[in-house]
């Protein structure tokens, strides 16, 4: 065995102090940084890094990494406790819904401190990322859970704050609540003025697909949401933003073109008021 002591290094043997006849490769002192006690060779060794998601699945099985490990998990017990780290917190919210935990998780994730208005906007776009599994039962059932509830009240708390805000997150979470409009009236309700004023207030930064996301809810909701139409569209009424939009979905992402042609469309045919200001879609 090698050890590293106070500038020095020993060859180890059987006993402490007894000649070895092997070669052994020795680590250098300067791995220590600077003097101090014995350290074995495998000690300088790095450790294993964490993954960045404790939970995984792999063929219908799940595992958890505990110890270093990967251990295989029946499916009730996937759920760990919220990370009070925000971004870990962030995987954690993706993990819950393969593990099928994804209310039950999101109802704890909500009463820890970290869990901040990124987190809200990530849970709808999961949750819309979640609809087309669910069937009317299981939407009844979701629109009577108690975690739904809680998402609007802490959504709306978050969304109505002076914390910072992901611009994909204020775009995907319009999106999400327009997939609901009809199924979760109560949510789409408590969070959709405050997600408003923020797209109004970051609509000159949105990236070409964060605009298609924002005028497609704005079509599917202006209905309910009037400064939807009244407030928000103007902002992206400009003939050269709407053209630089264009050309970018339509070469990049040609399903985000076609629901941004469809919403234009729309609102030219279901609101003539302001048909005057929305411009062609070519």
């Amino acid at each position: 065995t090698a050890f590293v002591h106070g500038g020095s290094r020993l060859l180890l043997g059987a006993s402490f102090g007894e000649p070895c006849g092997r070669s052994l490769r020795l680590a250098p002192v300067q791995a220590t940084g600077c003097p101090g006690p014995f350290l074995v060779l495998e000690e300088l060794k790095p450790t294993k890094r964490m993954p960045k998601r404790q939970i995984k699945r792999r063929r219908g099985k799940y595992f958890v990494f505990e110890d270093g490990e990967w251990h295989q998990i029946s499916k009730d017990k996937v759920m760990l406790p919220p990370s009070g780290d925000p971004k870990e917190l962030m995987d954690q919210i993706y993990d819950s819904r393969k593990a099928g935990q994804f209310l039950k998780f999101v109802g704890s994730a909500m009463e820890t401190p970290v869990f901040n208005a990124d987190h809200a906007a990530t849970t709808v776009t999961v949750l819309a990322a979640e609809k087309k599994h669910l069937d009317a039962a299981k939407i009844a059932e979701l629109q009577s859970h108690p975690t739904i509830a809680a998402l609007a009240a802490k959504g709306q708390e978050l969304f109505e704050s002076d914390q910072d805000m992901d611009l994909w997150g204020v775009a995907s979470a319009l999106r999400g609540l327009a997939l609901y409009r009809q199924d979760l009236p109560a949510l789409r309700d408590a969070l959709v003025p405050s997600l408003t004023k923020r797209a109004v207030d970051s609509a000159d930064d949105m990236l070409s697909r964060q605009v298609a996301d924002v005028v497609w809810a704005c079509a599917q909701m202006y209905e309910d949401h009037l400064p939807l139409a009244t407030d928000l569209l103007p902002k992206f009424a400009g003939l050269n933003r709407v053209r630089a939009v264009q050309a970018y979905l339509k070469k990049k992402a040609p399903e985000q073109y076609g629901l941004m042609e469809k919403s234009f469309l729309k609102l030219k045919k279901e609101r003539p008021d302001i048909k005057a200001w929305l411009p062609d879609f070519q």
